[in-house]
């Protein structure tokens, strides 16, 4: 098997130990007559195997095949007593004796089972790449044999992401955990629980992402260059901060919204059933937030989606234009009497928006919200 002889040196400890699974086995070549209940598991066997996968394990020697199978089975047993040296020396030899009856055909669905019994053998014992090589082999066999099979895959998926965070590989971590979920959901009867602990587990790793970010802008000085600006040192810190986030694939949304320009032309798009479903979100938001004299709220139109309203179809810009709309009608005397916007003015809060944010790269409309008694101190 391909898989297996190009495992790197760090499983060859485990795999190089399978001399002591050769004891209270019959011998491979044995000829003796099956029992009924030994022919009925060689049929459980076969029935668990894809149709178009079946025949050529049906070919083996009947009583070859249950043995590869107890092998097998007994390797799972080890796995649950945390024996996990005897697991994978049990599973080796599987691999070896499937490979003398099965010869080139290494992309077969039986093997797909063993990848991910030794794969997990080998993660056991930091055998990290190696774990990885056979998880993604299994992985590649379940899309090419059973395809529609979203249970399995979700499953591949999610025990993918756990080697890939044991790597600390948060980009393709984040990936496989979005697979998992995006394949769980496409499930006739989608098991709900299983899916909220995926995105449990996706927001754990989008929290270490900044954790880790955040440690580290904490240890390294972000230091200011010559005819640099405090703010243009500010802007620089935190656009490295948005392109780590979006290497590492954990931004909700796209990062060209933090470097888009608003155009005003936009406006003439929004109508009053966009400025009535903005408002509402707004006053929600404003209703939720903590009032207190230290408060003051900034946040850019895509962010605003993200927090109040991720389920519509309204595209930031859309929302940044009522936003805008919304935000100056406010502050317009013609307007004090509208009722779209007397019940905003009843919030302890200013509203006003720059493009000169000391975060955010020139240009980028942000959205300030203070409270009023913040602004009266100043």
């Amino acid at each position: 098997m391909g898989c297996i002889h190009s495992s790197t040196n760090d499983g060859n400890l485990l795999l190089s130990n399978s001399n002591i699974v050769d004891q209270n086995f019959p011998s491979s070549s044995s000829s003796s007559s099956l029992t009924i209940v030994e022919q009925i598991e060689v049929e459980k066997i076969l029935s668990a195997i894809p149709q178009h996968c079946r025949q050529t394990i049906a070919n083996f020697p009947s009583r070859q095949l249950l043995n590869i199978y107890q092998r097998h089975f007994l390797a799972k047993y080890y796995i649950g007593q945390e024996n996990f040296v005897c697991a994978i020396a049990h599973e080796y030899r599987v691999a070896k004796e499937l490979e003398v009856l099965m010869g080139n055909d290494e992309d077969h669905f039986i093997y797909i089972d063993i990848y991910n019994v030794m794969s997990k053998c080998l993660m056991k014992h930091n055998a990290i790449p190696t774990a990885t090589q056979l998880s993604r082999s299994a992985m590649a066999l379940l899309l090419k044999h059973t395809p529609m099979d979203q249970a399995a895959i979700s499953t591949q998926y999610a025990n993918l992401a756990v080697i890939y965070q044991v790597q600390k590989d948060w980009a393709n971590a984040n990936y496989c955990l979005k697979e998992a979920i995006n394949t769980a959901q496409k499930i006739d009867q989608p098991d709900h629980q299983y899916i909220q602990l995926l995105q449990k587990n996706l927001d754990l790793i989008k929290e270490q992402v900044v954790d880790e970010i955040f440690s580290t802008m904490t240890l390294t000085k972000v230091e200011q260059k010559p005819g640099e600006t405090e703010d243009q040192c500010r802007r620089r810190a935190m656009a490295e901060i948005i392109e780590f986030n979006a290497e590492h694939g954990t931004f909700p949304f796209d990062k060209f919204e933090f470097t888009r320009l608003p155009l005003k032309e936009t406006e003439s798009l929004v109508n009053d059933q966009i400025l009535n479903d903005v408002i509402l979100k707004l006053k929600t938001f404003l209703t939720k937030s903590p009032s207190s004299e230290s408060e003051e709220f900034n946040f850019i139109a895509v962010e605003f989606k993200h927090a109040q309203m991720k389920e519509t179809s309204l595209s930031p810009a859309i929302i940044e234009a009522a936003l805008t709309i919304i935000f100056d009608q406010i502050n317009n005397e013609k307007f004090s009497n509208d009722e779209k916007y007397a019940s905003l003015k009843q919030f302890p809060y200013s509203f006003s928006y720059t493009h000169d944010h000391f975060f955010h790269q020139l240009g980028v409309r942000v959205f300030l919200v203070k409270t009023k008694s913040k602004l009266s101190q100043k």
